[in-house]
């Protein structure tokens, strides 16, 4: 087991997630059981993949729920082209580049 705890990838997972409920709060109303609630869902999918992962007992079942984290990761990063493509949001803003892939000291 990892113990998750130390995952710093996590902390950025938080963020994602908080940036992405952010962004989708202004989506049209019509949309709230739409992209919005892909959106959201997708995010939290990525960090309750990667510490679900971290829980099982052996590296690799720990790799594969970081696959499965990967494809969640893929998918928002397709649903906010889609936002972008419909006006939902700027092209600069979407969730997924509000993000770095950094360790905290760096």
């Amino acid at each position: 087991m990892h113990n998750t705890n130390k995952l710093h990838v996590l902390d950025n997972c938080l963020r994602l997630c908080a940036r992405t409920y952010e962004l989708t709060g202004v989506f049209p109303p019509s949309e709230r059981c739409g992209l919005t609630d892909q959106m959201r869902r997708a995010s939290v999918s990525i960090g309750s993949n990667i510490a679900e992962g971290g829980g099982r007992f052996t590296n690799a079942q720990f790799v594969q729920s970081l696959s499965v984290a990967h494809g969640s990761a893929s998918e928002l990063d397709f649903q906010a082209r889609v936002a972008v493509e419909l006006s939902f949001m700027a092209a600069r803003t979407p969730p997924t580049c509000a993000i770095r892939s950094r360790r905290p000291n760096e």
